[in-house]
């Protein structure tokens, strides 16, 4: 269930040059159709997220399931780059009530290694994208660009039964009277572990996204990469990504959160120097671009549970709303650099390359500030 968002983004970025011609549009739009997708992520969370604390995590995900196979239905029978883009929107706000309702059965239960948890699930997640553009590139190879979202409307439905037979209810009854909606977002909104927790994952997620954006056309026109290698190289990024996330699993009882975050932030801004240092020496061997950020998202698979767990620890009692607004403001800071990367030369790796590279030094030495206690504490 988490994996659907995930999947949503990633099967259709190595079709996005095929969509363009398509559509007889510009790559600028297309690409419009990642940054809206993004967008739809961010506001379907704050939605959804006080909704799962009131009537239960299991309702948010079954609605938001129905709206991601329709959504999904439109992209595949979208005839303009506008039907498209609804489509997505659609699809987005659908996906969002999995990432807040999964994240918050995390945190309903009782188990203490909750970041070993958090951190196996982002694993599910990130291996996703591992698998994703290649399957994205051969069902556009074999059978056009509208099949990929087939494929997720067809993965939707399966989901969604799998969710009414087998997935029950985990937040426990309250009683008594709920405070307002604007008081749950005022005390989120007002703890400095969350607020610190937050910057970092915007950060290293808004990097990511300025790769995920900016790469299918560098791919084919400064590495000249052929179509049916296109998910070949996202699945090693998406490799990268994934075992962060298993090492931050195992590290999750064995070393403190906040010197995991510093490492693992120092190792993203090494890779994307290294990644900077050969965009601006013109070497187009599309190693010099794969290699830096397999190193970069292994980084940030070992910081984005640890930040998700730390954001949570103090807000037990508002979890689906620290939840949304933790996913919503992460994912509204990737949109924001995804359309970033709409003003840059498709070509030129240069410019997305110098604003990945921005990204993790700031995490780097924000990582390093005193923003009060970020630990979570861990059982033995």
């Amino acid at each position: 269930m988490t994996a659907l968002g995930s999947l949503a983004i990633h099967m259709f970025v190595p079709a996005m040059p095929a969509a363009v011609v398509s559509l007889a549009t510009t790559p600028a739009a297309v690409q419009l159709a990642l940054t809206l997708y993004m967008a739809g992520l961010a506001a379907g969370q704050l939605a959804t997220g006080p909704m799962a604390d009131r009537i239960g995590r299991r309702p948010v995900m079954i609605g938001g399931v129905v709206l991601f196979v329709a959504g999904s239905a439109l992209c595949w029978t979208a005839s303009s780059i506008a039907a498209l883009l609804g489509g997505r929107l659609l699809q987005a706000l659908g996906a969002s009530s999995s990432l807040v309702s999964g994240r918050a059965m995390i945190g309903d239960s009782t188990d203490a290694s909750g970041t070993r948890d958090m951190a196996l699930v982002s694993a599910i997640i990130l291996l996703s994208p591992m698998f994703a553009p290649i399957l994205g590139a051969f069902v556009a190879a074999a059978a056009g660009w509208r099949a990929i979202f087939a494929v997720l409307a067809l993965a939707g439905a399966v989901v969604g039964v799998a969710i009414l037979l087998w997935l029950p209810e985990t937040m426990a009854r309250r009683t008594g009277p709920r405070a307002h909606f604007a008081a749950d977002w005022a005390a989120v909104a007002r703890d400095r572990s969350f607020l610190a927790s937050l910057a970092l994952a915007v950060l290293l997620g808004g990097g990511l996204y300025v790769f995920l954006s900016a790469s299918p056309f560098l791919f084919l026109e400064t590495y000249h990469v052929a179509r049916t290698d296109l998910g070949w190289c996202y699945g090693l990024v998406a490799s990268g990504a994934a075992g962060g996330a298993l090492t931050a699993s195992w590290l999750a009882t064995r070393l403190d959160t906040r010197r995991t975050i510093q490492a693992a932030t120092l190792l993203c801004a090494v890779a994307a120097f290294a990644l900077l240092l050969g965009a601006l020496q013109g070497i187009h061997h599309v190693a010099a671009l794969v290699v830096p950020m397999m190193a970069y998202a292994f980084g940030g698979g070992v910081v984005m549970p640890n930040a998700m767990m730390a954001a949570l620890a103090g807000l037990r009692d508002r979890l689906g709303t620290a939840v949304s607004l933790y996913g919503a403001m992460q994912m509204g800071g990737s949109a924001l650099a995804t359309v970033a990367v709409a003003l840059f030369p498709s070509h030129d790796p240069r410019l997305p390359v110098l604003l990945i590279t921005a990204l993790a030094l700031i995490a780097a030495v924000f990582s390093r500030l005193d923003f009060g206690a970020i630990v979570v504490e861990h059982s033995d």
